[in-house]
C-alpha cells in the first residue's frame, strides 16, 4: 500500500478557483526530469516556452462559491463600480462559483497596473476586499489530441506524474504545451498518459483506475487517499518523483516520530479524475 500521498485532487483538478497560486521556484533551462533519477533531453522544442502564444490575460479579483453565489457576486460588481468607476467588470458565472473579473490584457506586466489598483481598493469599511486578487489566463484553444486529454477518458483515478505552470517573472510561458509534450514522450514509451489543463496549472497522469482502486483513510484530523489497486501502485512507485516543470521538487513535512520539518520529496499522487462540465472554461 501506499501509505503517503497528498489530497490534491480538488486543488489540482477542479474548476474552483485558488486565489494563492504555487510558489515559484527558480526556473532554470535544461534537461526534463524523467522521474527515474536520470535525465533525457527534451523531444519537442516547446518544452519550457519563453513566449506567451498570443495568450491574453484578466484580473481574477474574487470568487464566491455558494448556494447564492450568483446574486452575491452581482452585488459585489455593483458597489465596486460605483466605489470606483471601474469600467469592464465582467461576472463569469461557473456551475459551482462566480467570479469577478476586470479587463483584457495582451501580456502579464499590462496587467500589473491595474492590478495594484485592485489589490489598495477598500470597501466603504476599510475591507480590502480584493487583497487576493491575480492575473489568470483566459481562456485560448484547446492543446493536444483530444484522446489524451483527461476529461475525455471513462475512468475514475490516474496518477499525477507531473505538473506545469508558467512564471511570469521568469518570462517562462507554455505549460500547456509543456504538459503535451511529456505526455507525448510517456505515450511513445506505452505509457496510458493523459493530461489536464486547468485555470492556472497543467498536469500530467498516468492510468486509469476505477473507484474501487482508492479508499479514502481517516487518520487523527486528516483523510489520505489509500491505493488499493497494485498497478496503480506500481505506477506510483516507478515515478519516484513528481516533476514541477520539468524539475525535481522538494517540500518541507513534519517528521511524526521526532516532531520536526524535514525536506522530503515530492511525490506522485493519485487523483479523482474531473468532469467535463465541471470544467468548462478552464
Amino acid at each position: 500500500m501506499i501509505t503517503q500521498m497528498r489530497v490534491w485532487c480538488c486543488l489540482i483538478l477542479s474548476s474552483a478557483v485558488i486565489l494563492a497560486g504555487p510558489g515559484c521556484q527558480k526556473m532554470r533551462s535544461g534537461p526534463f526530469f524523467d522521474h527515474t533519477g536520470t535525465a533525457e533531453s527534451p523531444k519537442d522544442s516547446t518544452l519550457f516556452s519563453k513566449s506567451s502564444g498570443g495568450t491574453a490575460y484578466t484580473i481574477l479579483l474574487y470568487s464566491l462559491s455558494g448556494a447564492d453565489h450568483v446574486t452575491r457576486i452581482a452585488r459585489y460588481k455593483a458597489q465596486t463600480e460605483i466605489d470606483t468607476n471601474w469600467k469592464g467588470l465582467q461576472i463569469v458565472h461557473k456551475p459551482d462559483h462566480s467570479e469577478l473579473r476586470w479587463g483584457r490584457y495582451r501580456s502579464i506586466s499590462e496587467a500589473q497596473k491595474d492590478l495594484k489598483k485592485v489589490k489598495t481598493y477598500r470597501t466603504a469599511i476599510g475591507i480590502p476586499l480584493y487583497s487576493k486578487a491575480i492575473i489568470i489566463p483566459l481562456p485560448g484553444r484547446d492543446v493536444g489530441p483530444t484522446e489524451w486529454n483527461l476529461l475525455n477518458s471513462t475512468g475514475a483515478y490516474s496518477v499525477v506524474v507531473a505538473i506545469f505552470y508558467d512564471v511570469p517573472e521568469a518570462d517562462y510561458f507554455g505549460r500547456k504545451r509543456n504538459a503535451v509534450a511529456y505526455c507525448k514522450q510517456l505515450r511513445e514509451k506505452g505509457e496510458q498518459a493523459y493530461f489536464h489543463h486547468g485555470i492556472s496549472q497543467s498536469t500530467v497522469t498516468v492510468g486509469m483506475f476505477g473507484e474501487s482502486a482508492v479508499q479514502m483513510v481517516h487518520e487523527r484530523d486528516i483523510i489520505r487517499p489509500e491505493i488499493r489497486e497494485p498497478r496503480m501502485a506500481e505506477i506510483a512507485a516507478r515515478y519516484k518523483y513528481l516533476a514541477v516543470n520539468g524539475l525535481r521538487e522538494k517540500q518541507w513535512v513534519i517528521n511524526p516520530k521526532t516532531g520536526k520539518p524535514k525536506k522530503v520529496d515530492t511525490k506522485p499522487y493519485p487523483v479523482h479524475v474531473p468532469k467535463r462540465k465541471a470544467t468548462q472554461g478552464q
